[in-house]
């Protein structure tokens, strides 16, 4: 039989067919065991999902070459073939975004008309604390524009989460400094992105970078961490900080309050095509199916 099983996370199957691809999009949970759980049975899960994909995965699609790298160093995937395939920017983040719907938007989130902004989530691998402390120490010097953490923010501090609302009442921030508008309506996220002064993405670890991406493809400066894939996805290096040294991010934060960066030089389209990953998925398939 031709036919190939695929699966879009690592998975196990009784009587598992010939070819099999899925795709791991990162190595989060072995870079932090904090994400394995106390009672480890989510340890147990993911570690025997994995030696199941092991043994009978023909093909293992990645989204980065760091991410790649880690599945061959850091959880011993010898054997299976690792294709990197980009993840690609959906065509409602690709701008201009209309200014119509940026001032709606604006207006229904209660957004100021300058802001910096952060789009994530809030597990404790997000770093969203230091951008916090960076911000702080930014405003104590100078009249930077209000931070805007999109999203719902989780006060359940039992979880591997940042402590947004501890963090934010130490540095004495206010209101008016740093914004919390809630969930954003996935329709509306790309007028959140293109009304942005700047994006601020401190991520210690991703396997890709979908905010960064999403953010540039809508014409928002981006700045993110200088580790893992990020690099990949933010080629400018002027667009970067140390991800283990908060000074440069607050040095970055301020150079950015004298003068607002521009659109990052390094970003082009053609990096996050659609149908460059669509020929790529093509043709991994015909190859598989064809021997």
């Amino acid at each position: 039989s031709n036919t190939t099983y695929f699966s879009p996370c690592p998975s196990w199957l009784l009587r598992p067919p010939a070819r099999i691809t899925c795709c791991i999009h990162d190595s989060i949970p072995h870079m932090f065991p904090i994400y394995m759980g106390r009672s480890g049975i989510r340890r147990w899960m993911i570690e025997h999902r994995e030696q199941a994909t092991k043994r009978s995965c023909h093909t293992v699609v990645t989204e980065s070459n760091h991410a790649r790298s880690d599945l061959i160093e850091k959880r011993d995937f010898q054997q299976a073939r690792i294709d990197v395939i980009r993840a690609w920017l959906p065509q409602e983040f690709i701008a201009p975004i209309p200014q119509e719907s940026i001032a709606k938007t604006r207006s229904r989130y209660r957004l100021p008309k300058r802001y910096w902004l952060y789009v994530g989530g809030y597990d404790v691998r997000k770093n969203v604390e230091m951008l916090l402390r960076c911000y702080a120490a930014v405003r104590k010097q100078k009249k930077a524009p209000p931070l805007v953490l999109a999203g719902r923010i989780p006060k359940n501090m039992s979880k591997p989460i940042c402590d947004v609302y501890g963090t934010i009442a130490n540095l004495s921030l206010s209101k008016e400094d740093v914004q919390l508008p809630g969930f954003i309506d996935a329709k509306h996220l790309p007028a959140v992105y293109a009304g942005a002064e700047l994006f601020v993405y401190p991520s210690l670890y991703e396997g890709f970078g979908l905010p960064p991406m999403e953010a540039m493809g809508c014409g928002c400066p981006t700045i993110v961490t200088d580790s893992t894939s990020l690099p990949e996805v933010v080629t400018d290096q002027e667009y970067r900080f140390a991800v283990d040294q908060p000074h440069s991010l607050t040095e970055l934060l301020l150079r950015a309050t004298d003068s607002p960066l521009t659109l990052n030089p390094g970003f082009s389209l053609a990096q996050f095509s659609q149908e460059t990953a669509a020929e790529a998925y093509t043709a991994l398939f015909k190859e598989i199916t064809c021997k």
